[in-house]
């Protein structure tokens, strides 16, 4: 699979961006069945050409997508899950990440969506929106962790 195109945020509109991606793929003749292409803006909004795209779409998640003091588990989790409705079994999480080197216990549940729990928060997030996909038939097709987020990791 290509991912042709990393983060479209220069793009205003979904058919412009579409337009220009479906031209690089006759160029470079590449088949269609193979092509993936990133959501709107910083590839956080899959949904803008789902509709207009009936190929593989890729979707990034990382902590700052929701501001800081509101980064719990269940707001990630809700968050990917209506970013990813009806497209999951469709979609890559071809970029996701947060800090790994924070002094908070991973496996127990965190409360606060304030400072390095929002980093824990985010993961534990995403695992609960996949596997709420899975469970329901509609599992995301892979994900990939980011680990060259530049935070000092």
């Amino acid at each position: 699979k290509f991912e042709i195109f990393n983060e479209p945020f220069g793009y205003s509109s979904a058919d412009g961006y579409l337009s220009e991606m479906l031209r690089i793929v006759s160029l470079a003749e590449l088949p269609l069945d193979r092509v993936v292409l990133d959501g709107m803006g910083y590839a956080q909004d899959p949904a803008k050409i789902a509709g207009m795209w009936p190929g593989w779409l890729a979707y990034h998640l990382y902590p700052n997508w929701l501001p800081d003091g509101a980064r719990t588990q269940e707001r990630f989790s809700n968050l990917v899950q209506g970013k990813l409705q009806h497209i999951s079994s469709r979609t890559l999480i071809t970029e996701f990440g947060a800090s790994l080197s924070v002094d908070v216990d991973y496996e127990k549940y965190q409360p606060s969506g304030w400072g390095a729990s929002g980093d824990v928060n985010m993961l534990r997030g995403l695992d609960d929106a996949v596997t709420a996909f899975r469970n329901a038939g509609n599992g995301v097709l892979g994900a990939y962790h980011w680990h060259g987020w530049d935070n000092g990791d």
